[in-house]
């Protein structure tokens, strides 16, 4: 069973983040807007030898957020459905000169997808804290910033992958319709 909640986790990741010396004149920023998704600064998911059944629904929840000039993190855990037992749980720290709220946040779902996909899930229920990465990535919300497309294109073509993916932006709101037996996000 999940101990502690990933926005818990979260803030309790970012509190303890110190100040990064800011960057030099001559150190620039990462271009992502002319990146392709496989130059993205994320780790890729470890493939794992523990395979998911592909006919049961699993939960992905992330978060992401950064702090001052001190950087951010993206925070991702995958929950079974049926039981509530994790299954896996993992983080990304973003380096403060790259930081935004907006790259945090995708790189949490897109380290949640890739590890979700790597571990045969293909119904999957999408929770974030994040309304604009959960309105964005169904289709309500345009994508203006160039340098959040390519995190975008990314989470899109990973999320394509599944059968089936439910967006919901407000977990809690989300676990309270599902116990009076109606649910906007599936």
């Amino acid at each position: 069973m999940l101990s502690v909640p990933l926005y818990a986790f979260l803030y309790a990741f970012l509190e303890r983040l110190t100040p990064m010396a800011q960057p030099s004149a001559s150190s620039s920023p990462v271009d992502s807007s002319a990146m392709s998704h496989d130059q993205l600064p994320i780790p890729d998911a470890e493939m794992s030898e523990h395979q998911l059944s592909p006919h049961r629904t699993y939960i992905l929840r992330f978060g992401g957020g950064t702090k001052y000039q001190s950087g951010g993190g993206s925070a991702t855990v995958l929950i079974d459905d049926m039981s509530g037992e994790e299954i896996w749980s993992g983080f990304h720290f973003v380096d403060g000169r790259d930081a935004s709220q907006f790259i945090a946040g995708y790189t949490g779902l897109i380290l949640g997808l890739r590890k979700a996909s790597s571990m045969g899930v293909q119904r999957l229920i999408v929770e974030g804290n994040m309304k604009f990465v959960i309105e964005q990535m169904a289709g309500n919300w345009k994508v203006k910033s160039e340098e959040i497309k390519p995190y975008y294109a990314h989470a899109k073509e990973l999320s394509d992958h599944f059968e089936d993916v439910a967006l919901c932006g407000d977990a809690i709101a989300y676990r309270q319709s599902q116990l009076s037996g109606f649910s906007s996000c599936r």
